[in-house]
């Protein structure tokens, strides 16, 4: 029999052949004794020919491929675990490309410490032969894969940078606390074992050049099912270890990640992908720049204007791609914490944490959709009554509806107890388009003068702005001022902007609305509304010339215009 190696590669792999095939050849280049090496391969029922191409293979070090039927990934690594003989043992993928001094760089940290119980964390970059897409770039710098980036002490690593494709540990403490465990099937099995490890007393430290280049392609679209597993194994993680994840902090995440999410918000942001991905694809310089960004940003103080248009739409499409798999990881969390301890007790943890999140009303409406297709009550979120409505009037298009909404996802201040109403004229959008604008604002599909009235019509008479689509939003200045006006001067039904002159002042300025921010009085409206009708802006003017009303013009509700003190229009 055979000397004990010294390392023992554990590999779990299924129909992964030919990548397989690659990281076995990968290994052969290694600058490490090869004879004090061997290699395990766990073929998890393949049936692209895996055992059948590597039988009877010879390598310049011991491979041994054993082959079952195993329950999930962890269950197969332990499989060759529970079969290595090595001192160290080293994991890693089937699609992992080894650096030649991967190996060595790993064994040199373990003999410089023997009195230690070290576990070796490489690095796992793209493999550069790749199509390095965008996103795949994101996903290791900044994103959801491996945030190394994030690690500030590389000699006492969190267990939470523990990850299973490339760490190294003696084989006698692995089997000591139990190596993985098999009741996480994807995801978080890892984070696990490093808690595990860390508790034993080990030290996890992180070599950035002890490298394993990730030899596998990925999309957004094929990563989300990943995302959904990672969420629901975080609830098997928070339970077995409470005191080190999960808790109000994962639940935050969960909660602002996919109960505030619409669908409008993943059709913006897929829209902006579609737009930035082929101009970053063109640009790589895009990557020294975030790189830059993520190691020191004082550092960038120096970019010129092209650079730092690139580095912005760099951090555009990185949120976007961020967003989406929040969603989906929220969504896989929230599910499983209802399946595994009830939807009631879900229920109530969630409705705990609701109050605390200052979130627009079309967040809210969101939130009870999301709470719906959870399965849990709606009425969990309660919305607050709007502080004001703002009419966006004259929206095109479906991309201009999703742009006037941005502002909305994540608003400050004022705009958080807007209700928000969609003025969109008619032919601008599909039937399912509207459904889905539906879940977040009241949309009327109008022409500007009917779909105004309407609009004023509807729900109950708040302070009303009305503003076309695509102007900026009031600031908080402008709203203390308009607030300040309709509190001192009781006969000032509205305040725009600026004033046109003509035969009939209040016709005149209410009449051009493409043009105008306009703030209406909530008892103003209250009359509008008792009076019928239907068309904006006649029946206001009848009406303000019957009750002796005013409108005021303030030139500082024009973003951007001087203030040149105000005009009084008196009814005709």
């Amino acid at each position: 029999m055979s000397p004990a190696p010294l390392v023992s590669i554990v590999i779990p792999s299924r129909d992964n052949r030919a990548r397989l095939e690659q990281t076995l050849a990968s290994i052969a280049r290694s600058a490490f004794d090869l004879e004090r090496l061997e290699t395990i391969v766990a073929d998890d029922g393949s049936t692209d020919g895996t055992f059948e191409a590597l039988a009877g293979r010879r390598f310049p070090f011991r491979l041994e491929v054993t082959r079952g039927q195993w329950a999930n990934q962890s269950a197969a690594t332990n499989a060759a675990i529970h079969r290595a003989r090595g001192t160290y043992v080293l994991g890693s993928g089937a699609d992992i490309v080894f650096d030649p001094q991967m190996i060595a760089r790993h064994v040199g940290w373990h003999e410089s410490h023997p009195e230690e119980r070290l576990v070796v964390l490489g690095a796992l970059p793209y493999d550069e032969r790749l199509d390095v897409t965008p996103f795949m770039f994101y996903l290791v710098h900044g994103g959801y894969q491996f945030a190394y980036h994030q690690i500030r002490d590389p000699q006492r690593v969190p267990p939470n940078f523990l990850y299973a494709p490339n760490f190294s540990v003696r084989r006698d403490l692995l089997l000591q606390v139990g190596a993985f465990d098999e009741r996480f099937p994807f995801g978080c099995q890892d984070t696990d074992l490093g808690i595990r490890l860390v508790r034993a007393g080990a030290r996890i430290v992180y070599d950035p050049w002890a490298i394993g280049y990730h030899h596998h392609p990925v999309s957004l679209e094929g990563y989300l099912r990943r995302q959904e597993l990672a969420g629901r194994a975080m609830v098997l993680l928070e339970e077995k270890h409470p005191e080190f994840e999960g808790g109000l902090g994962t639940l935050d995440l969960a909660l602002r990640g996919c109960l505030a999410y619409a669908d409008t918000d993943r059709d913006r942001d897929e829209a902006r992908i579609a737009e930035l991905e082929p101009l970053l694809r063109a640009r790589p310089e895009y990557r020294e720049l975030w790189e830059r960004a993520l190691s020191d940003g004082a550092a960038l103080a120096d970019l010129d204007a092209e650079a730092r248009t690139l580095l912005a739409q760099t951090e555009r499409l990185f949120g976007a791609y961020h967003r989406i798999l929040s969603f989906h990881w929220a969504r896989g969390y929230l599910e499983t914490l209802g399946e595994r301890h009830g939807r009631d007790a879900a229920a109530r943890r969630i409705g705990a944490r609701l109050h605390k999140y200052q979130l627009s009303h079309p967040a809210w409406r969101t939130v009870q959709a999301r709470l719906a297709q959870l399965g849990l009550p709606a009425d969990l979120a309660r919305v607050a009554p709007a502080q004001a409505r703002l009419v966006l009037h004259g929206v095109a298009s479906y991309r201009e509806a999703l742009d006037c909404l941005e502002a909305f996802q994540d608003p400050p201040g004022r705009v958080c107890g807007w209700q928000v109403s969609l003025v969109c004229t008619p032919g601008s959008l599909r039937a399912p388009q509207v459904e889905r604008l539906r879940a977040v604002a009241d949309v009327i599909v109008e022409n500007t003068e009917r779909g105004i009235a309407q609009a004023l019509a509807q729900g109950p008479r708040q302070l009303t702005i009305l503003l076309a689509a695509g102007a900026p939003l009031p600031s908080p200045r402008q709203w203390r001022v308009a607030e300040r006006v309709f509190e001192r001067l009781p006969r000032v039904a509205a305040l725009c902007a600026e004033v046109r002159e003509g035969a009939s002042g209040v016709a005149r300025t209410l009449a051009a609305p493409e043009g105008e921010v306009c703030w209406l009085r909530p008892e103003a409206l209250e009359r509008l509304a008792a009076c019928g009708g239907g068309r904006w802006p006649e029946d206001f003017v009848r009406l303000a010339e019957r009750e002796s009303w005013l409108v005021l013009a303030l030139p500082e509700l024009r973003p951007g215009s001087a203030a040149v003190g105000p005009r009084v229009l008196e009814p005709a």
